[in-house]
């Protein structure tokens, strides 16, 4: 029997749990804390995350289904004010079946993880090829997108987004930013 863990309304997943081969659900849209938690081999599903950071936490090659927005992904250690420390790592997770927009891949081997086929996309070192792509012509409000990218840290690897979300958000048809992602390198257009 498969062991499922429910993150309720406004709760935030427990520090220092630990889960194997559990499903752990988001049932409610919501901004929860995740922080020192190792899950190896689970499924989680989110109705819909907004701004959570999982490098708090070990995700093992854990599959996601649902939808999370500016969500990041990664490795990083934080020690807190009460002398816990949090260190995460991202190690061969599924994407494939997740909506992801505006998420961040940090100190990632992004070849071990799968990602979901077109209209996801994935900006490779965005601090580098957002300078490159400022430099270029944009349609709509694509242009603020690209300033955006310059702007993330030097140890984020990727950023994942959308194009549904983003064609919509920056008014652009969705066919023609499809072209205009394929022209650059840098950028990889799922298949």
């Amino acid at each position: 029997m498969t062991r499922v863990i429910e993150v309720g309304d406004g709760d935030d997943l427990p520090f220092n749990l630990v889960a194997a081969k559990a499903d752990v659900n988001f049932p409610y849209p919501g901004e929860p804390i995740v922080s020192g938690a190792e899950l190896q081999l689970c499924r989680i599903h989110a109705k819909k995350l907004t701004n959570v950071d999982w490098r708090r936490s070990v995700l093992d090659r854990c599959s996601f289904t649902g939808h999370y927005i500016d969500n990041n992904f990664g490795t990083e250690t934080v020690v807190y004010a009460d002398g816990r420390v949090a260190t995460g790592a991202l190690r061969a997770c599924d994407f494939t079946e997740a909506r992801l927009h505006a998420c961040g891949f940090f100190n990632v081997d992004l070849g071990e993880c799968r990602f979901a086929p077109w209209p996801t996309f994935l900006v490779m070192n965005p601090r580098v090829n957002g300078k490159v792509l400022a430099k270029k012509p944009w349609e709509g409000k694509l242009g603020v997108w690209v300033v955006v990218l310059q702007s993330q840290s030097a140890d984020c690897d990727a950023l994942v987004f959308d194009a549904v979300e983003m064609s919509k958000r920056e008014k652009v048809k969705l066919e023609s930013l499809r072209r205009a992602l394929k022209r650059f390198e840098g950028i990889v257009v799922t298949s």
